[in-house]
Formats: structure tokens, sequence, C-alpha cells
């Protein structure tokens, strides 16, 4: 194969291997939003059963002083109705559920994407490594400042090295 097909294979090699660790990056990047994004939800979802346990103990208390005869409407009594619903505490999670549920397939969907595009940068990466041996030059690491070409090769039309 000809030294400048195999520059090309190297060239190509190393900046597929770049487009697959930025993909990677952004892959993983995805899945760190999602699980701070599935953290809050459970923040919240705390967050409101806690508002809730306060809700249940207001209307228990209430409910205990109607018992013992007073009125909510009474003077000292607390102001307001009962509160508390019964239905609310029964499906509170439901919602919480399917939502962490969503956002915890969103991560294995990411972290799924990050480790196939880091696959896919590492046998591109082995590509340019290839066909960089044959040459006799080092792809590794390979930017645009750092490329050279051979002693007693040929550079391609319109290659600068150094640029």
């Amino acid at each position: 194969m000809p030294t400048t097909a195999l520059i090309a294979v190297a060239a190509l090699g190393a900046a597929t291997s770049a487009y697959g660790t930025y993909q990677q990056s952004r892959a993983q990047k995805k899945a760190a939003s999602a699980q701070r994004k599935a953290n809050d939800v459970r923040t919240a979802a705390e967050r409101r059963q806690s508002i809730r346990g306060a809700q249940i103990a207001r209307a228990q208390t209430i409910a205990a002083a109607g018992s013992a005869g007073l009125s909510p409407s009474a003077p000292g009594s607390t102001p307001g109705g009962y509160g508390g619903g019964v239905v609310s505490p029964l499906f509170s999670g439901i919602g919480t559920g399917t939502q962490l549920s969503a956002i915890s397939r969103d991560i294995e969907r990411y972290n799924s994407q990050a480790s196939q595009w880091g696959g896919f940068a590492n046998i591109a990466g082995g590509f340019g490594g290839l066909a960089g041996s044959f040459i006799g030059t080092d792809f590794s690491g390979l930017s645009p400042n750092k490329a050279t070409i051979p002693s007693g090769s040929t550079a391609p039309a319109g290659f600068r090295p150094g640029l």
C-alpha cells in the first residue's frame, strides 16, 4: 500500500477515534445529568412525603380534638378543615416511581452509548495505529501540530508539517 494511503488511513483512524471519544464524553455527560435529575425527583418526593406526614398529623390532632368535644372552629383550636385525604398518600408513589423508572432507562441508554462510542474510538485508534506502524510513524496522541512525515517519504500535495 502506498505511503500516502497509509498516512490517510492513519489520520482517518486518529480523527475517527477522536470523534468516538467526543461522543463517549457527551453520552457520559447525559448520563450524569439524568442521574442528577433522578436525585432531584427523589428529593422532591421525600419533601412531598414529609409535608404529607405533617398534614396527616394535623388532621389526626384535629380529629382527636373533635372526639374530645372540641370543634375545629372553636376558639383555641386549629382553624380550617380536617385536610389530609386518604387517596393522596395511596397514589403518591406512582408518579414518582414511573418518572424514576423512565430516568433509569435513560441512564442505562446513555451509559450503553458511552460504552459503544468508547469501543468505536478504540477500534478506530487501533486502525490508525496499525497504519502508522506500517509507515513507521507514531500516531498516538495525534494532534495537528504533531503530525510528521517519516524521512524519505513524500508528503501529499498541500501537506505542511507543523501547521
